[in-house]
C-alpha cells in the first residue's frame, strides 16, 4: 500500500466533488440553508401569544359592566392571551366570515353573555351566605351544648335569616362561552388558560385564599438554544448523506463510465481506493463541520464546537457511511438505479434518527425503529461531545459507530470489483 497512490486517487475524488456544483450544493450549501432555516423558525424569541376574539354582551346604557370589563381586563393580564374585542351585536355567522378563506387562522371566541355582572353577584352573595350557614352549623355541631340559652337562640335566629335572605336571590351560574375549532392545535391551551383565568376570578369574588401556593426561586442552568441541538444532527445526518448518496453515485458512475475497469492495469489496489475514498469523504465531512459550525456560532451565537471526541465520531461516521456506500455500489451498476437506492436508505434515516426533531415526540414504535438507525448514535454522540462536553456519555455511541464503522469497510472492500460480472 503506497502513499503515494492514495494521494492521487484522493486529490482526484476531491477535484471532482469540487468541479461538480451539485456536489458542492448539496454537501455544503444545502446544509447550511436548512441549519439557518431550523435555527431561525425555532430560535423562540418572546412568548407565544395566542389570539382570542371577546364578545361581551353584558352592556347596560352602551357601556360594559363593572364585573365583566374586570373579568376582560385580567384575560388581557395573562400576557399569553391577545385579547381582541368585538361588537356586542356581532352575529356568529358574521364573525365566522372572516375565517372563511381558505388557510385562514382558526378562530377563538369568547361570548360574555348578557346579565353577567349581575349573575355573578347573586351567586357570590350566595356562596358567602352558604359558608356562614356552613359555619354556623359546625358550631352547633361541635360547641352546642357548651352555649348558654340566649347565645343558641341567637345562633338558630342568624342562621334562619341568612337562609331566608339567600332564597331570595337568583342564583343563577353566569357561565361564559368559549369557541373553539377542535382541528385547532392551540385550542387546549387556551382552554386551560381560560379555565385558570375563571378560577382566579372566582377565589377573588369570594374573597378566599388558596390553602396550597407555589413559591417560584430562579434556577440558574445553561441556556440551550435551537441551534445547539439541529448542529451536531445536521452534521451528522449530511455526513451520512454525502457517504451513502454521494459515494454510491460516484463509484456508480466510475463503473459505468469504466473507471474501475481500467485500475485493473494500474498497480491500485482495491484497499487503497477504498481508503482514498474514505480520505476524501473525511476531508468533506471536516469542511462542512467547519463551515455549519461557523454558521451556528456567528449567526445564532452557539456555544457547540467539536473537540477531539467529537472529531474522532465524526471520523468514524465518515468511515462508516462512506463503507456502506460502497458496499451498495458493489452491487448497482446503473447510477438511476444507485440515486434511487441511495435516496430510499438516506432520507429515512435522516428523517428518523432524531437529527431534525427529538425521539422522544416520535411514537413508541418509530422510536424502536430509530434506535436500529446507526445515524440516531452518530448525532446522539456529537451531541453528547460538542454541546454537554461530557463524552463519556456517547460512550455506547463510540462502540456501536466503531464496530459498525470496521464491519462496513470491510464489506465494501469485498464488494467492491474493478469490473462487473
Amino acid at each position: 500500500m503506497k502513499p503515494s497512490r492514495i494521494y492521487v486517487v484522493t486529490i482526484s475524488l476531491l477535484k471532482s466533488w469540487l468541479r461538480s456544483k451539485q456536489g458542492v450544493f448539496f454537501s455544503i450549501m444545502f446544509p447550511v440553508m436548512l441549519l439557518t432555516i431550523f435555527s431561525a423558525v425555532f430560535s423562540g424569541g418572546s412568548n407565544p401569544q395566542f389570539n382570542l376574539y371577546v364578545q361581551n354582551k353584558d352592556i347596560v346604557d352602551g357601556v360594559p359592566t363593572n364585573l365583566s370589563a374586570v373579568f376582560v381586563e385580567v384575560l388581557n393580564a395573562t400576557g399569553v392571551l391577545s385579547i381582541k374585542e368585538i361588537p356586542s351585536n356581532l352575529s356568529i355567522d358574521e364573525f365566522l366570515e372572516e375565517f372563511s378563506k381558505p388557510f385562514s387562522p382558526k378562530p377563538r371566541l369568547l361570548i360574555i353573555p348578557e346579565g353577567f355582572h349581575d349573575k355573578v353577584l347573586n351567586a357570590t352573595i350566595s356562596s358567602r351566605m352558604g359558608v356562614i350557614v356552613s359555619t354556623l352549623n359546625y358550631v352547633i355541631s361541635e360547641y352546642w351544648r357548651y352555649l348558654n340559652e340566649s347565645a343558641r337562640h341567637q345562633i338558630q335566629e342568624g342562621m334562619e335569616q341568612v337562609q331566608r335572605f339567600n332564597s331570595t336571590l337568583k342564583t343563577v351560574k353566569a357561565d361564559v362561552i368559549l369557541l373553539i375549532d377542535p382541528s385547532d392545535s392551540a385550542a387546549k391551551t387556551v382552554e386551560g388558560i381560560v379555565d385558570q383565568v375563571v378560577s382566579a376570578f372566582n377565589n377573588r369574588l369570594l374573597g378566599t385564599e388558596p390553602p396550597i401556593d407555589v413559591e417560584v426561586e430562579s434556577l440558574i442552568v445553561r441556556e440551550w438554544k435551537a441551534v445547539d441541538y439541529y448542529l451536531p444532527g445536521y452534521i451528522g445526518a449530511f455526513i451520512m448523506t454525502n457517504g451513502v448518496i454521494g459515494v454510491l453515485g460516484v463509484v456508480t458512475d466510475m463503473k459505468r463510465r469504466g473507471v474501475l475497469k481500467r485500475f485493473m492495469v494500474t498497480p491500485l489496489t482495491k484497499a487503497e481506493f477504498v481508503l482514498s475514498v474514505v480520505i476524501s469523504q473525511t476531508i468533506l465531512a471536516l469542511i462542512l463541520t467547519l463551515v455549519l459550525v461557523g454558521v451556528a456560532r456567528g449567526v445564532f451565537g452557539s456555544t457547540g464546537f467539536p473537540d477531539v471526541w467529537s472529531w474522532l465520531l465524526i471520523f468514524l461516521g465518515a468511515l462508516l457511511f462512506t463503507g456502506l456506500g460502497m458496499l451498495l455500489a458493489g452491487f448497482v451498476k446503473d447510477v438511476e438505479a444507485a440515486s434511487a437506492l441511495g435516496n430510499i436508505i438516506a432520507f429515512p434515516m435522516m428523517f428518523l434518527s432524531g437529527s431534525f426533531w427529538p425521539l422522544e415526540i416520535m411514537p413508541d414504535y418509530m422510536q424502536a425503529f430509530a434506535k436500529a438507525l446507526p445515524l440516531t448514535y452518530l448525532s446522539e454522540g456529537l451531541r453528547f461531545t460538542m454541546i454537554y462536553g461530557n463524552p463519556s456519555l456517547a460512550t455506547l455511541d463510540y462502540v456501536i459507530i466503531s464496530v459498525l464503522a470496521a464491519v462496513m469497510i470491510v464489506a465494501a472492500s469485498l464488494a467492491i470489483k474493478w469490473r462487473s460480472e
